[in-house]
């Protein structure tokens, strides 16, 4: 999970759909991807956005098109005449208070008021968000914290949760010379590493070697 503050002012420019992954492209670079990718690309990462102030209808808060991510072609047909047309007839917009969170794949928004939330992505662990992130030192910040949570009485569901938002899932790429698969068909992945850590008060350390392991070089 990722996070990016994003302030708005009055009079700024709508954005136009679609969105992540595909949709930041232009009609010609999207148009190089097979079709099986721009039926995954809105499976790849969900946005979402946390108000930290309150945005009524009359501000003109995110418009969105329900099921737009369900369209095939919408990563090509987005820039077209009659589909601009469909998104103004069939968009809807919803009343945003301080705290509410919102999820979505395309959007696009108008801006009466100055306007401040959270962007968030929850990507799967084969997708790629838009923030370059440290997660070896995501890993080690939480990893004590963590062991002390779980002596205190987290469950192991809590804790995983914690992981998955901090740890990289996918055990690739990695070099697999020096970290080849062991009980498997792959290496453990740096989530399986945080888990043990935290479930069994390994020392942090482990999670160093563990990046030691990856290095290309």
């Amino acid at each position: 999970m990722t996070s990016q503050l994003n302030v708005v002012n009055p009079g700024g420019v709508s954005q136009s759909p679609p969105h992540y992954h595909l949709g930041l492209m232009t009609g010609e670079q999207a148009e190089r991807y097979l079709a099986h990718l721009h039926a995954l690309s809105p499976m790849l990462a969900l946005q979402g956005a946390v108000a930290h102030v309150d945005m009524p209808i009359e501000s003109g808060p995110t418009m969105l098109l329900p099921h737009s991510h369900r369209y095939g072609p919408g990563y090509v047909a987005w820039r077209r005449p009659e589909v601009i047309e469909l998104f103004a007839e069939r968009q809807v917009q919803t009343e945003l208070r301080a705290g509410d969170a919102a999820f979505l794949n395309h959007t696009a928004g108008e801006h009466g008021i100055k306007r401040i939330g959270n962007l968030l992505q929850i990507s799967t662990a084969m997708g790629i968000a838009l923030e370059a992130v440290d997660r070896d030192r995501g890993c080690r910040a939480v990893v004590l914290a963590l062991q002390v949570r779980r002596s205190d009485g987290w469950s192991t569901a809590g804790l995983d949760r914690v992981n998955t938002a901090t740890a990289f899932g996918y055990p690739f790429p990695t070099n697999l010379d020096l970290d080849p698969p062991i009980n498997g068909l792959k290496p453990p992945s740096q989530a399986d590493m945080l888990r043990d850590a935290v479930l069994n008060d390994s020392p942090a350390a482990e999670l160093n070697a563990y990046a030691a392991r990856r290095r290309t070089h």
